[in-house]
């Protein structure tokens, strides 16, 4: 059964400065597993983005950044392409009263694979809680 992961869970596991005992732990068993690893599309967009960013901060080296952009598009993600998918996100935000239908694409995908949820978000694990989802809290 596939697993959905969202950005903050994926960036807990790329980026050594959030990367627990936990979330290594965590992340080791997932890949292990051979769960398929499902997310929407903005996941890669998110993901480049924090990565460039604390690369310009200065909080990763430049080598560390290019080790965590190899180690992003290597990771077997699929992406889900589902255009309804934008639509249930939509909708998601409009029922929690959110003003940006980021975060709930990943709501949206976890329902269309009928699958669980990873994230480091307390908020996004409460809302696949109240759709009635599986959803793990990747605690840092």
């Amino acid at each position: 059964m596939p697993v959905c992961v969202d950005a903050s869970a994926l960036l807990a596991w790329l980026l050594p400065y959030q990367r627990s005992a936990h979330v290594r732990r965590s992340w080791l068993h997932l890949l292990a597993s051979g769960e398929q690893l499902v997310a929407p599309p903005l996941l890669l967009a998110e993901c480049t983005s924090v990565i460039r960013e604390a690369s310009f901060d200065g909080v990763l080296t430049s080598a560390q950044a290019a080790q965590a952009m190899a180690d992003l598009v290597e990771l077997p993600v699929t992406l889900v392409m589902d255009r309804s998918l934008y639509i249930r996100a939509f909708d998601l935000a409009a029922r929690f009263q959110l003003r940006r239908g980021y975060d709930t694409q990943y709501l949206a995908a976890a329902e269309i694979e009928e699958c669980e949820l990873i994230t480091v978000d307390r908020s996004l694990y409460h809302q696949a809680l109240e759709l009635g989802m599986r959803a793990e809290f990747l605690a840092p």
